[in-house]
């Protein structure tokens, strides 16, 4: 479709290009949801203790003992926290997808919160937020609400290659994490 749009004449191939915006997001969107579910599931198949897990993990073992819900105004589930009385010697136990939500608006807060759910480092992504928010999530929002923008071939290459970077960066952190068990406490 991609070459479709790029060869058609001017007119057509700015709806084409417009065309493409929303499909390339819900491209950004469902990888980052997939990948990151797919990372959860290894986790939990690998039967990991949450003890053994590092410190990015252990919010699952609190969720998990409130059944989702932390009730945070009961003294005695913040002091169940505290001690650590969460079931941590019990191995990692949960529905990933319950935990990987995009809000079907995948902006840098978003992204920020899955990657601290997934374990990866964010850091890589900052430079790139105002892309992700104001370049293509605000463009794809703008079509997708009728706003009549016109979007060049040069424009659209460049999104393309800034979103597939972005997939590719999301891809190679989460394989890194899971090829150097950097989901692992590090041994004190």
């Amino acid at each position: 479709m991609r070459g479709i749009a790029l060869s058609a004449k001017k007119s057509a191939s700015n709806n084409l290009l417009r065309s493409l915006i929303p499909i390339l997001y819900a491209h950004w969107e469902g990888f980052v949801k997939q990948v990151s579910i797919a990372k959860l599931t290894y986790l939990v198949s690998k039967g990991i203790k949450y003890k053994d897990l590092n410190e990015s993990f252990l919010a699952y073992a609190a969720f998990e003992a409130f059944g989702g819900q932390i009730p945070v105004k009961r003294f005695d589930a913040i002091s169940k926290i505290a001690k650590g009385d969460i079931g941590l010697d019990s191995p990692i136990k949960l529905n990933p997808e319950k935990y990987i939500d995009t809000k079907s608006n995948l902006n840098s807060e978003v992204l920020k919160e899955i990657s601290l759910k997934v374990g990866i480092d964010y850091a890589l992504f900052e430079l790139k937020e105002n892309m992700i928010d104001e370049g293509f999530l605000g463009l794809r929002n703008q079509i997708c609400h009728g706003e009549r923008v016109s979007v060049t071939k040069i424009e659209f290459d460049n999104l393309y290659a800034e979103v597939i970077g972005l997939i590719d960066l999301f891809k190679n952190l989460v394989l890194n994490s899971v090829h150097t068990k950097s989901y692992l406490k590090e041994a004190a």
